[in-house]
């Protein structure tokens, strides 16, 4: 293939985040498309806080061919907006993936500026949209892409996921701005993501499911320790984080890799930010996380209603929940719980609940975020049978911060109430500012625990809330 083929890679800016993580379903793209000889240009507008001229400036200025654009639900219109702006000065073919256009491809299509929307896994698809540019493969002949033709929106048939997921190049960070990526939440300064698994068998109601789909996959072990190794020689890798839906799904699996980082003597802290389920985990698997370097897990709660739990299809207990921090804590590990306001069937009773099991986990961290209807879940189609949506634009679906539908006995008001209250009772707590005060050993550590205290002040003086 040649290398005339020009491409720009593009994560748009989302301005709620306050940290800025590393985009890694783009790094496997990058791979990809080093490996087929396309010059890729890496953009991370959000890493970089880009305004919407200096995305545009940088793409016209590289003069691609292909522009792809990761785009989920609260970037969206910004997305067409940077796409429009770019068609308006150069003829360049817009490639767009990620959970919303996947969900609503004609929507996609219909906003006048994407030509083609790849749905579900993106590696084999970007490969193949190549072969449409340098050796004529009709789009048609494409699986798992939508397009427009003669004005209509054709869909072709779903890609199966990817079977052996050993088969992926590692993902290539090369161009990414590795310097501009933060959390307060991290020990060292270049950490870096990966993911082990694809797919989630479970069936909570608020989960998007159309990126990777309910078959579970792995890599082998061997694989994903490989990658470790490649990442800390090539990037200098200090520190990693797993992001897997499910890495503790198969117990046997992760003690496996954990073994591994041992045997290698990696000497890496890492964690799981985006949490675990309760269920199934072993006390063995804790020794090991904690043995081979992880210092810190979230577990997905959700909510401090038995009732609640089931009506959202959690598929897990509160005492597994308890039985999970119990063996993390056993374990040594610094322990998160993932909580969310306003989940369908509540009322201020069981937030209440919700609030009242956070603190009796006491867990080193706690996460509330106000449950969030997207596209393409049994949560937004139920608000949207029977309930009422608050938003006008997608990108207010971002925030996380404000009630964005009612339903039931769910007002915007109780929602956002009982949100700020979840925070303050749960941060603001004597023992618990006592607790963190007592643990500070650097100076990073108080400046983390003064971002929290800022997350108080935002939230209290946020007028849209």
């Amino acid at each position: 293939m040649s290398s005339q083929l020009r491409m720009v890679l593009l994560n748009p800016p989302f301005p709620y985040y306050a940290s800025s993580q590393p985009p890694l379903g783009l790094a496997y793209l990058a791979a990809v498309s080093k490996m087929e000889g396309v010059d890729v240009k890496i953009i991370d507008a959000h890493a970089e806080r880009l305004s919407l001229k200096e995305i545009t400036g940088r793409i016209l200025e590289y003069k691609p061919e292909l522009l792809g654009i990761t785009m989920s639900t609260p970037v969206f219109d910004l997305s067409v907006k940077i796409s429009k702006a770019v068609k308006r000065e150069i003829s360049v073919f817009i490639l767009v993936g990620g959970p919303h256009p996947s969900t609503l491809p004609e929507e996609t299509l219909g906003s006048g500026a994407i030509d083609v929307v790849c749905r579900g896994e993106g590696e084999e698809t970007l490969a193949e949209v190549f072969d449409y540019f340098l050796k004529e493969k009709p789009l048609e002949k494409i699986l798992g892409i939508s397009f427009l033709n003669k004005g209509e929106s054709v869909s072709t048939p779903d890609r199966p996921p990817i079977k052996n997921l050993d088969d992926l190049p590692f993902p290539c960070w090369d161009g990414f701005p590795l310097d501009r990526y933060f959390s307060p939440a991290r020990k060292m300064r270049l950490s870096l993501p990966i993911m082990t698994s694809r797919g989630c068998p479970a069936k909570c109601y608020f989960c998007y499911k159309g990126i990777f789909g309910s078959q579970y996959r792995f890599r082998s072990p061997r694989n994903v320790v490989n990658e470790i190794v490649y990442l800390k020689n090539r990037y200098h890798l200090q520190e990693f984080s797993i992001i897997d839906d499910n890495f503790s799904l198969l117990n046997k699996r992760s003690e496996e890799i954990c073994n591994l980082i041992i045997e290698r003597r990696l000497n890496l802290p890492w964690s799981l930010p985006n949490g675990i389920r309760a269920s199934p985990l072993s006390e063995n698997l804790f020794r090991l996380m904690k043995k081979s370097g992880c210092y810190r897990v979230f577990v997905g709660v959700e909510t401090g209603d038995e009732q609640v739990l089931k009506s959202i299809n959690k598929g897990i207990s509160l005492k597994e929940v308890e039985e999970a921090v119990r063996l993390a804590r056993k374990a040594g590990l610094e322990v998160g719980t993932f909580f969310m306001i306003g989940n369908l069937g509540e009322d201020a009773e069981t937030i209440d609940k919700t609030i009242a099991f956070s603190l009796h986990l006491n867990p080193d961290f706690s996460q509330f975020t106000i449950a969030t209807p997207y596209p393409g879940t049994v949560f937004y189609e139920t608000i949207k049978r029977e309930g009422k949506f608050l938003f006008e634009k997608w990108g207010e679906l971002g925030t996380y911060e404000k009630a964005v539908f009612e339903h039931g006995n769910l007002t915007a008001d109780l929602i956002n109430r009982k949100f700020r209250e979840a925070y303050r009772k749960f941060y603001l707590r004597p023992n618990f500012i006592i607790r963190k005060i007592k643990g500070i050993k650097r100076l990073k550590d108080i400046k983390n625990l003064l971002s929290l205290f800022s997350i108080f002040i935002k939230l209290e003086t946020k007028k849209s809330i």
